[in-house]
């Protein structure tokens, strides 16, 4: 390259060093700028039908959060309501609690400082467990019957058998 167009090169590199630290630079201040957020124990939690399960939230220790307890935290269920207007399923020192897990329980719990404007979303999957007792004495009275069914032809050939050959012989 000829000295007017190195000199150019190394000014426009120069210039896009400048560019890319100024950017760096507001990327990392943006990030320490951010709220602290709230965070769920757990982002999915799962339940058996019948069994209790509980979920809780953890306020940030800094910023607007700070001047508030566990306590403060409000939960939201799958259809929006605030928890506890059913009696099952309560809020507890920011923990989602429930005693006795029911099917329609499923869903996307929301966990909220509003004063903060802070929330998390915790998923609870309840799951019934299939009735293993009930299929096996299914599948034991098809063979049962399947059992009787052929000692019932069996014994019919046999009878059937020996007439013929009782009838054979006269």
């Amino acid at each position: 390259l000829q000295k007017p167009g190195r000199e150019m090169l190394i000014q426009t590199l120069l210039n896009l060093l400048v560019i890319f630290t100024v950017v760096v630079s507001l990327a990392t201040a943006e990030d320490a700028a951010a709220p602290p957020a709230l965070t769920p124990s757990a982002a999915q939690t799962s339940a058996e039908v019948g069994r209790p399960f509980t979920v809780s939230c953890s306020l940030p220790s800094a910023g607007c959060a700070a001047n508030y307890t566990a306590s403060s935290l409000q939960w939201l269920s799958p259809g929006g309501s605030p928890v506890g207007l059913n009696g099952r399923i309560s809020s507890v020192n920011g923990s989602l609690v429930c005693a006795n897990a029911s099917l329609s329980d499923t869903g996307n719990y929301n966990c909220s400082l509003a004063a903060c404007g802070l929330s998390a979303t915790a998923y609870v999957l309840v799951y019934e467990m299939p009735s293993y007792a009930a299929m096996l004495a299914v599948i034991y009275s098809i063979d049962g019957g399947l059992a009787v069914a052929v000692a019932v032809l069996c014994t019919l050939s046999l009878v059937l058998t020996r007439h013929s050959a009782a009838n054979a012989i006269v």
